[in-house]
């Protein structure tokens, strides 16, 4: 069944978000203070791991490939760039 479901997006070195395969990440924003993600995604598909990168605005972006960029949000005084580096595995 095809539904939009929301993901918390850690602020970790490697976060990891398990998910339906083929998703279809719709926009990445804040709420309460978290970044989060919504996709569309058909229950129905086995679920994968999604390996994202979390860049802070200044910091290291080795590897980072602008055609994976997400979105950027914005907690308090820090700005978080995402981008999804695919499925793993």
């Amino acid at each position: 069944m095809l539904t939009i479901y929301k993901y918390p997006i850690p602020l970790v070195d490697e976060p990891h978000i398990v998910m339906p395969r083929r998703a279809v990440i719709l926009s990445v924003d804040e709420q309460f203070g978290q970044p989060v993600l919504w996709a569309q995604v058909d229950t129905d598909y086995p679920t994968v791991t999604r390996k994202l990168r979390v860049v802070g605005t200044g910091g290291p972006a080795r590897g980072t490939k602008l055609s994976n960029f997400l979105g950027t949000v914005q907690i308090e005084d820090l700005v978080w760039h995402i981008f999804d580096e695919g499925e793993l595995g």
